[in-house]
């Protein structure tokens, strides 16, 4: 037996408007992991987490959404904002 029962693969709906359920869910992750990396870097400079108490460098000051280019297309993302307190008591606003 030698010949080939598979077909080529037919694109359903192949026009524009039609989202890969597959590239959806990669860019969700993309999108989650960048996100993740983006609040533990500011867990990191605050040195504390989000609803700690303590001695504190800053405050968390709300979320920025921007857009990020990459292979799978732009994924936009939501960026942390904070204000971090100075050693002179002055405060200094901070958003990537």
């Amino acid at each position: 037996m030698t010949e080939t029962i598979a077909k080529e693969a037919e694109v359903p709906f192949g026009d524009a408007r039609w989202l890969d359920p597959l590239e959806a869910g990669v860019r969700e992750r993309i999108r989650g992991f960048i996100q993740n990396l983006l609040e533990d870097e500011l867990t990191a400079a605050l040195g504390h987490g989000r609803y700690d108490r303590g001695e504190v460098a800053g405050y968390r000051h709300g979320h920025r959404d921007r857009q990020l280019l990459g292979t799978f297309g732009p994924v936009t993302v939501s960026v942390p904002r904070a204000r971090f307190v100075r050693r002179d008591g002055r405060r200094e606003e901070c958003a990537a």
